[in-house]
């Protein structure tokens, strides 16, 4: 795709791909509004049962472009990337895996956003399932009392991202992020053998944890 300048008021064709490069105050959103205006009044794609989807990062972006749209909002759906999927995927599919984990889809409201905290780490590892097998240097004790562990399990634990492989969703985690500083300044990653593959499989139970237990029916 060719590169040309363009300013805040330019018009660009509803089919027409593009990307912007701009620096703060460039006018951004003044033109990605006009451009949802002029993509409502003007494709030939859109009718009465179809909308627009504007995605952006933060909440406070969501609520600036619907200020300035001031017309057609009931066709143009503004959201983050988290609403847009628990509005059009989770929420409209979830009843179909509810059954499989004991999840009361009438009781989810929204999403929540992953916090990591030392009581719930603490509180997961209590509870978790491979707990008699947790070992030196790695045992529940040490886990639990050594102060460089659950800064490095919550790093950890931060990563999780969700991958199907095959026809499975699986949990991915970044074994890398799983490290702490030494009092010496070195850098000391978590044994994946040895404490991270004997975690694995309380996943599910430390998001269960996380949504708490209103969510579920046992």
């Amino acid at each position: 795709m060719p590169t040309i300048n363009i300013t805040s008021d330019s018009i660009i064709a509803p089919e027409q791909h593009f990307r912007i490069f701009a620096g703060p105050g460039a006018g951004k959103t003044h033109l990605l509004v006009n451009h949802l205006k002029y993509v409502l009044q003007h494709s030939q794609r859109l009718d009465c049962s179809k909308k627009i989807a504007c995605i952006t990062y933060t909440n406070i972006g969501v609520e600036t472009i619907i200020k300035r749209l001031k017309f057609g909002s009931d066709r143009i759906e503004v959201s983050t990337i988290h609403g847009f999927i628990y509005h059009n995927i989770v929420k409209p599919y979830m009843s179909f895996i509810a059954e499989r984990f004991n999840f009361n889809v009438h009781r989810m409201d929204g999403h929540d956003d992953h916090i990591i905290s030392r009581s719930k780490i603490k509180a997961w590892l209590t509870s978790h399932i491979s707990r008699a097998n947790f070992r030196h240097p790695y045992s529940y004790e040490q886990l639990t009392r050594l102060p460089q562990y659950i800064p490095a399990i919550g790093n950890w634990l931060a990563s999780m991202q969700y991958k199907f492989i095959g026809e499975n969703l699986e949990f991915v985690m970044e074994n890398g992020k799983a490290f702490y500083i030494d009092d010496n300044g070195r850098r000391v990653n978590l044994s994946k053998v040895n404490c991270l593959d004997k975690l694995l499989p309380g996943l599910m139970d430390y998001k269960k944890n996380l949504l708490g237990k209103r969510y579920f029916t046992s």
